[in-house]
């Protein structure tokens, strides 16, 4: 199953009292919060706990064992709160779900002085609108030509949330703190600078899942996947109708790889967005499903059961030519685009984000 990948820190929550070995404490008032849904997961984002949380009056009374350092996740009303969940520490949260302060262990009061700088700079980067902004320069554009002006007005638009990530963790190199912002970057090669600053003390110490876990999101999907602008490696495979079909014979049109199997639950979660997506934009890209795990009877099944109307082929895990090592897949689902003239454009981490590409280069 995919990994639940943390991508953005838009918030947290916090919480004071006595620390225990082993135990992360989440204390103080959350004015309005009266449930959310909570996620913990480890530095990589593998969910150890998850369920409905509720409160009286915003009171937030929490503690969760912990194995090693990782994130604690609350969902309410379409709102984020993320916090680093560090063992043996408590923390203290007061204010609102949007505009809160934390307390408590001098990590946490680091940690704070680095949101109240990144908060206002998040903020103006959200308002970005990239089809307003360069309204004038995508006119005569091809697809491609847009994809890519999109892709360098990204990575301006996210400098200077990366530049205060710099500037904290060079006067904090020797702070633990220094490693719960790396979360913010969004670039392997800013993960490696902000890496250099940092004392060899604190990032071989338990605080190092925390430089592990964004530094796999950034190259699993995203700006840094390593295949981003190189020619997209070929493979044929069996084809549902019992051919072959080639990636390659799909030149010319906008190719969206759906690595997947009828046994991984979230895979199947994704596939109303991905019908949406493929009734919406079928004429500009297409989707091409490629089955990672089933038999050849049972991947035949799930396709008809499920009536997947997009082209699809019958992959494996195994072997160097197999697609999911070509594209360094090691989990379902995944999502790779792959433009008209061949070569990579981006890996994304769900059909939904698939579907925002899709609406940005083709509406």
């Amino acid at each position: 199953m995919k990994k639940l990948l943390l991508t953005i820190l838009v918030g947290l929550v916090a919480l004071g009292a006595m620390a225990q070995e082993g135990k992360f404490t989440l204390t103080g008032t959350v004015k309005g919060l009266s449930m959310a849904y909570h996620v913990l997961t480890d530095a990589k984002g593998d969910t150890s706990s998850d369920g409905m949380l509720f409160f009286n009056a915003g009171k937030v009374d929490l503690s969760f064992d912990v194995e090693e350092v990782g994130w604690l996740m609350l969902v309410a009303s379409g709102r984020v709160v993320l916090l680093p969940a560090v063992p043996g520490e408590a923390v203290t949260i007061n204010g609102d779900f949007d505009n809160y302060t934390l307390d408590g262990s001098a990590l946490y009061k680091e940690y704070n002085e680095f949101l109240t700088t990144a908060r206002p700079l998040q903020a103006a980067s959200s308002k970005y609108d990239f089809k307003q902004a360069c309204k004038d320069e995508i006119a005569g554009m091809t697809s491609e030509q847009v994809f890519d002006l999109y892709q360098r007005k990204m990575r301006e638009n996210s400098q200077p949330v990366t530049d205060a990530v710099m500037d904290f963790v060079s006067r904090h190199a020797d702070h633990e703190s220094s490693m719960m912002v790396l979360n913010f970057l969004n670039y392997a090669e800013d993960m490696e600078k902000a890496r250099e600053l940092i004392s060899e003390t604190v990032f071989n110490g338990r605080m190092r899942p925390l430089y592990e876990g964004p530094m796999e999101r950034v190259t699993s999907f995203g700006a840094s996947y390593p295949l981003n602008g190189k020619p997209a490696p070929d493979f044929k495979l069996k084809s549902i109708d019992g051919g072959e079909l080639s990636l390659s014979s799909l030149r010319g049109k906008w190719v969206l790889l759906d690595f997947w199997s009828s046994t991984c639950d979230n895979a199947l979660d994704q596939m109303p967005a991905l019908k949406e997506l493929y009734a919406n934009y079928k004429d500009h890209v297409e989707v091409l499903g490629v089955d990672c795990e089933d038999e050849e009877a049972d991947w035949q099944a799930a396709v008809s059961e499920y009536q997947l109307p997009w082209l699809n082929v019958l992959g494996n895990f195994d072997g160097d030519d197999s697609p999911v090592n070509l594209y360094h897949e090691t989990a379902t689902p995944a999502y790779v685009l792959i433009t008209p003239s061949g070569r990579v454009a981006m890996a994304l981490s769900s059909a939904e984000d698939a579907r925002y590409m899709c609406k940005l280069l083709f509406e």
